[in-house]
């Protein structure tokens, strides 16, 4: 997973507020594979989303709307961090300032 990408997300957890997978990519961010062909890498980004789902660290919220041209308006869940999410992505972020 990409050093930026992860540590987008580390932050949109930390923040607290609602987010999507569109928040995460939107940043500047590099997308894993920007040709978004079928079953390519881009299935990363849910596999950091399911991942995180499954340690506890977010819940889904809700929906919305992409506003990513490859999704074509296709529903989305939206994730709100957990206390634990919360402490991971505090850690997380630390790891990062220090690494430079």
């Amino acid at each position: 997973m990409s050093y930026r990408l992860q540590r987008r997300f580390a932050q949109l957890v930390w923040w607290g507020e609602e987010f999507s997978s569109d928040d995460l990519t939107s940043s500047g961010a590099v997308t894993l594979d920007a040709s978004h062909e079928p079953n390519s890498r881009n299935n990363g980004i849910g596999g950091m989303f399911s991942s995180a789902s499954r340690d506890g660290h977010i819940v889904p919220v809700g929906v919305v709307k992409s506003k990513a041209p490859h999704r074509k308006g296709g529903m989305i869940r939206t994730w709100k961090a957990t206390p634990s999410g919360v402490a991971w992505a505090g850690r997380t972020l630390r790891v990062y300032e220090s690494d430079g």
